[in-house]
C-alpha cells in the first residue's frame, strides 16, 4: 500500500493535469472522488466550528455519564449472564449435554437407541427446553437448553443427575454428562468413571510415601459416599495406571511341548485380536454412501473364543491359546514422577452427592490429613475449568500486550499523554465485547481472553487515525477547538470504513460457526466476536470520546510546560546566589 497506492494517485493526478483543457472540469468535479483536495488555510470555510464539538467539549459530562453508564451495566450483565472460566470451553455450564462414543465398528442403530433412550428421559418433562440431538457413525450428543426462568430453579441439576443415572448403566461406551455443575460425568471402558477430587503428596521416600497413600485410600473407601478411590503416580496424565487389561505371559514350559515359538504365537494373537475395518466412500444410485469392511464375526467375538479356538504348529499338531499361556486380568503401572528430588503421588476419589458437599468434604479431608514428618500435602484438583495458575497467565499476557502497546505508541510519539489518549479504546471497545457475548449467549473461555489480546492491537489503529489528524490540525491552527472539530470531522469516513470492512469479514466466522463437536462456540467464532464486538463500540465512542480528552489533556500539558518554564529562572537564580 505504501508503493503501489501513492504512485497510482500521481499517475491519476497527471492524467487529470494533461486532460484538464479537455474535460468540462466544472462538471467533473460534482463527484467527489475527482475533487482536488488542499491544504485547508486560516478563514476557510472548512475551519468553522460548527456547534456539535464545542458543546461537548465545553459540556464534557454530556458524553461522559452516558458512557460511564454502559461500561458500568455492560460488565454487570457480562459477570451475571455469561459463564467464564473454562479451558477452550470443553463443557458448557449453561446447558445440559449428553456426549456418547461407541468404540470403530459399531452399529449405528446402537448409537442411535442409546442417545434417544437419554433424549426422551428429558422430552418427557414438562417444564419448557430445547432438546438437540445428533448422531454420527460411532458418536452422538445431545444438549438441552432451558429458558432463563428455568435456569434458576432446580429442574436443570436434577435432569442431569437423572441423565447421569442412565449413563451409570451403559457399559463399553464412552459417555460423558455436563452441565450446571463443578464437574462433569465422565466415563471412559478403559480408565472408568473420572474421579474430580485429589490430594496431592511428596516425600523422598518412595515406599514410604506409596505406604501413606494408600493407607489414605483404603480410609477414603471406607465412607459412604465414596465408590471409587486411587493413587496415582504420574502426573504427566492423570489416567495413566488405571488402565485395565488382559495380560498374556508366554510358558516357555508348555510351549516346547508343542514345539512353539513365541513370535508365532504372538502373530496369532495379534491376527485374531485385529478389527481390521476400513471406511470406503461409495456412490450409488445418486446418494453417498459409507462401507464399513469388518470380520462378520466380529461384534460377537469374546475371550474365551480366542483363547479355545484351536490351532496347528508346524508339524501340524494342534493346539487352544490357553493351553501355552498364562492369563492374568491386572491394571496398567503407571510412571513415577520425581521433583526436586521429593517423589509424587495424587490420590482420587469420587464423591456420590452434590458438588457443593464433594468441595466441603474435599477441604475437611485436606484440613484435617496428618502428614508424617517429611512429607508435604497439597490440595490440587483437576479441573474443566481454568486453574489459579493458568488464570494468572492469561492475565499476565493481556497487561504484557497492553504495556507493549502503549510502549510502541508512547517511542512512536515521544510523549507519554497521547498514547494514553489512544488507549482509551481498548475500554471502549470491551464494551462492545461484553454485550456481544450476551446477546450471542457465548462462554467467556481461554479463546476469548486470546480474542481480547488481538481486539486491543486491532481497535487502537482508529484512534492513531484519528489522533495524528488532530495533530496535524493543531500545528496550522492557533484554535485547539476547531483544531479537533476539523480533525476529527474528516477521520469520521476513513475510521468507519476501514471498522466495517474488518466487522463484515469477520461476521461469517460467527454466523457460520462449527457445530458438529457440540458445543455452541469454537475457538475461531470467540475470536471473531471479540474483534467483531470491540471495534464496532470503539469505532462509535472514540468520535465522542476523544475530542474530549484531547482537549482537556493539551490544557494539561500546556500548563505543565509553562509550570516549568516558570521554575527554570528561579531555580538558576537561587543556584548563582550560592556562594
Amino acid at each position: 500500500s505504501y508503493v503501489s497506492i501513492p504512485s497510482l494517485a500521481a499517475r491519476m493526478n497527471i492524467a487529470l493535469k494533461n486532460n484538464r483543457k479537455q474535460w468540462n472540469f466544472a462538471r467533473l468535479e460534482k463527484f467527489p472522488y475527482f475533487k482536488i483536495s488542499r491544504v485547508p488555510r486560516e478563514g476557510d470555510a472548512l475551519f468553522k466550528k460548527g456547534h456539535f464539538f464545542p458543546f461537548i467539549i465545553k459540556y464534557p459530562l454530556v458524553i461522559m455519564i452516558p458512557i460511564l453508564f454502559m461500561m458500568g451495566t455492560s460488565l454487570w450483565t457480562f459477570t451475571k449472564e455469561v459463564s467464564f472460566g473454562r479451558f477452550f470451553n470443553w463443557f458448557e455450564q449453561e446447558v445440559v449435554s449428553v456426549r456418547i462414543r461407541f468404540p470403530s465398528g459399531a452399529e449405528f442403530d446402537d448409537v442411535k437407541h442409546a442417545i434417544l433412550t437419554f433424549e426422551k428421559t428429558a422430552l418427557e418433562k414438562p417444564y419448557p427446553k430445547e432438546v438437540t440431538v445428533s448422531i454420527n457413525r460411532n458418536s452422538a450428543f445431545m444438549i438441552v437448553k432451558f429458558p432463563p426462568e428455568i435456569e434458576a430453579t432446580a429442574y436443570p441439576v436434577q435432569l442431569k443427575q437423572e441423565l447421569v443415572g442412565l449413563a451409570t448403566n451403559l457399559a463399553g461406551v464412552g459417555i460423558s454428562v455436563s452441565g450446571f455443575d463443578q464437574e462433569p460425568y465422565y466415563y471412559n471402558p478403559d480408565t472408568g468413571s473420572s474421579l474430580p477430587f485429589d490430594i496431592r503428596l511428596t516425600g523422598y521416600n518412595f515406599e514410604r510415601l506409596m505406604n501413606f497413600s494408600n493407607d489414605l485410600k483404603q480410609s477414603l473407601l471406607r465412607h459412604k459416599r465414596i465408590k471409587e478411590a486411587e493413587v496415582q503416580t504420574d502426573m504427566s496424565y492423570f489416567w495413566v495406571g488405571r488402565e485395565k487389561y488382559y495380560s498374556f505371559k508366554f510358558n516357555r514350559e508348555k510351549m516346547k511341548r508343542y514345539n512353539l515359538q513365541p513370535l508365532y504365537v504372538n502373530y496369532l494373537i495379534r491376527t485374531m485380536l485385529r478389527e481390521s475395518a476400513r471406511n470406503v466412500q461409495l456412490r450409488y444410485d445418486d446418494r453417498d454412501l459409507s462401507v464399513e469392511i469388518k470380520a462378520g464375526d466380529l461384534e460377537d467375538l469374546e475371550l474365551d473364543d480366542i483363547l479355545g479356538k484351536y490351532y496347528t504348529n508346524i508339524t501340524g499338531t494342534p493346539f487352544r491359546l490357553k493351553d501355552v499361556l498364562d492369563i492374568e486380568f491386572t491394571t496398567q503401572k503407571g510412571g513415577i514422577t520425581r521433583e526436586n528430588q521429593e517423589y509424587q503421588s495424587m490420590v482420587q476419589w469420587d464423591y456420590m452427592g452434590s458438588a457443593k458437599s464433594g468441595d466441603k468434604f474435599h477441604k475437611t479431608i485436606y484440613n484435617r490429613l496428618a502428614v508424617p514428618p517429611g512429607f508435604k500435602k497439597s490440595l490440587e484438583t483437576f479441573s474443566f475449568r481454568l486453574t489459579a495458575e493458568e488464570q494468572e497467565q492469561l492475565n499476565y499476557a493481556i497487561f504484557l500486550s497492553i504495556f507493549l502497546i502503549y510502549m510502541i505508541l508512547a517511542l512512536l510519539y515521544e510523549d507519554f499523554f497521547q498514547p494514553f489518549l489512544i488507549m482509551l479504546a481498548i475500554p471502549l471497545a470491551m464494551i462492545g465485547v461484553f454485550w456481544a457475548f450476551v446477546i450471542m449467549e457465548y462462554s467467556w473461555d481461554s479463546s476469548a481472553y486470546v480474542g481480547a489480546i488481538l481486539m486491543a492491537g486491532i481497535v487502537v489503529n482508529n484512534a492513531i487515525i484519528l489522533i495524528d489528524n488532530i495533530n496535524r490540525y493543531t500545528k496550522q491552527t492557533p484554535d485547539i477547538i476547531t483544531a479537533i472539530a476539523i480533525g476529527t470531522k474528516e477521520r469520521v469516513r476513513p475510521i468507519l470504513m476501514t471498522s466495517a470492512t474488518a466487522v463484515l469479514g469477520m461476521l461469517p466466522m460467527i454466523i457460520f460457526r462449527d457445530q458438529s463437536t457440540g458445543n455452541s462456540t469454537d475457538i475461531w467464532s470467540s475470536l471473531a466476536l471479540c474483534t467483531v464486538g470491540g471495534l464496532t463500540s470503539s469505532t462509535i465512542l472514540i468520535l465522542f470520546v476523544l475530542p474530549i480528552f484531547y482537549f482537556y489533556f493539551f490544557k494539561l500539558k500546556n500548563y505543565l510546560y509553562h509550570l516549568r518554564r516558570k521554575s527554570i529562572p528561579n531555580s538558576n537564580n537561587t543556584a548563582s546566589s550560592i556562594p
